[in-house]
């Protein structure tokens, strides 16, 4: 698929969602008026709740046309969201597709969705070791031909029992001799390379990983004893990174995916609302806190208005950390191996800061209320809070992530509920201590 396919099908999905999801009859004039030839590829680019619309509108022999003009893995996708909203569709598109193609869903639908298996493509240019230059040649145009294989950038080589061996850049395969064998070619060194790989049952995200750090526009995919089955190409590895970071922005703000402007109202409403209960009880418990300590605020009014002050930076400063840690823990920069480092890093990083504010804020307090205990007594205080709010915005999703939930999920609240209850704990007991 070009450049210029892509920006063009990205267009009319963009169009299509400008449409208001319940208008059935506006939204599918606008869908079936869409070329059946790059209908899969735009109805995967629409909102999840588009893309089960549009699979319930288009008839099931348009549906077919436009899933066969798929890739594997793109087939593989569309068919489990169909399989998911409408079982008796799914089971008439299956009985249409030849037995090859139901072999190769049904391969990919095996592997989890956190594996490298299943975002590959088993569409690839292969051949073995003791073909020829010109047999590979032949194969490619008639694979081109057929609609059969898109960007390929490479060949990859096999030995005789499907092992990956090496690699053969397109534009130095076609200088080659073309009498000479792909082992040939290898045992020259000249235009060969032994390329990177990963296996099929190896987290997607050292895939990312992989990506960013070699630059790569493709990553071959093999499974048991290296047995070359499939291939991750750029774009997907594009997708991977933008579902993941629009995932993470709302699980930090609490509001899971539902908060897609495309969801039901009442659906939306439910989720938020639950999170917001959650909220509510942490804030009860933070109230309660400060309960404990009424008669000295009542005693103190100073303390009612500069308590916002130490819970606020608590929050923020940890709400900073937390954010970095996340997002750092889903490009695999921090491991288990590593983390007491990056903790100790982020309790420095919060000891100066903590101390930094600490002075401004006690300075601040003495001018405003004529008074050095009590500007001293907020800068110990907010140092205390900012050191447990760099502590636990690191460990908390490190701990999550060890625990295989998803750090992103709920690590807002827990922090926050920390910074708040110590940040008024530290504040108040000080006040009544030295009061």
């Amino acid at each position: 698929m070009t450049k210029e396919e892509i920006l063009h099908q990205s267009h009319i999905a963009d169009d299509i969602t400008q449409i208001d999801i319940s208008d059935e009859i506006e939204l599918k004039n606008a869908i079936l008026s869409i070329d059946v030839k790059i209908l899969g590829d735009v109805i995967l680019l629409l909102p999840n709740v588009y893309t089960e619309k549009a699979l319930e509108l288009v008839e099931i022999d348009n549906l077919y046309i436009a899933i066969s003009e798929l890739e594997t893995d793109d087939k593989t996708d569309l068919l489990q969201i169909l399989e998911e909203c409408n079982k008796d569709k799914y089971n008439q598109l299956l009985n249409k597709l030849n037995d090859d193609e139901k072999e190769n869903i049904e391969y990919l639908k095996r592997y989890k969705e956190s594996e490298a298996g299943a975002f590959m493509q088993t569409e690839i240019f292969d051949g073995f070791f003791y073909q020829n230059v010109n047999d590979l040649r032949d194969k490619l145009r008639t694979r081109k031909q057929d609609g059969l294989l898109e960007n390929i950038h490479n060949l990859f080589v096999k030995d005789d029992k499907g092992s990956l061996v090496g690699a053969i850049p397109l534009d130095d395969l076609f200088i080659c001799d073309y009498e000479k064998t792909l082992g040939d070619i290898i045992e020259e060194g000249e235009r060969a390379y032994k390329p990177l790989y990963i296996n099929d049952k190896e987290d997607i995200h050292v895939a990312v990983k992989m990506f960013a750090d070699y630059d790569l526009n493709v990553l071959p995919v093999v499974g048991y004893k290296n047995i070359l089955i499939g291939r991750i190409t750029s774009d997907d590895i594009h997708d991977i990174i933008t579902d993941s970071a629009t995932e993470q922005m709302y699980n930090l703000a609490g509001v899971g995916e539902s908060s897609e402007y495309a969801e039901s109202f009442l659906s939306t409403l439910r989720n938020r609302s639950s999170w917001l209960f959650i909220n509510l009880l942490t804030a009860i418990l933070a109230s309660v806190v400060v309960g404990f300590f009424a008669e000295t605020i009542e005693q103190i009014v100073a303390l009612a208005i500069l308590m916002p002050i130490v819970a606020s930076m608590g929050g923020n400063a940890g709400t900073q950390t937390l954010t970095v840690l996340v997002r750092q823990i889903a490009l695999s920069e921090v491991k288990f191996k590593n983390y007491t480092r990056v903790i100790k890093k982020e309790f420095f990083i919060s000891l100066f800061n903590g101390v930094f504010f600490a002075i401004i804020t006690s300075i601040v307090t003495y001018f405003w209320f004529d008074n050095v205990k009590l500007g001293a007594i907020i800068g110990v205080a907010m140092i205390v809070n900012l050191l447990t709010a760099g502590f636990f915005g690191a460990y908390i999703p490190i701990f999550l992530k060890k625990m295989k939930v998803d750090p992103a999920i709920g690590s807002t609240v827990i922090l926050t509920t920390i910074t708040d209850v110590v940040g008024f704990f530290a504040f108040l007991m000080l006040a009544k201590t030295f009061y």
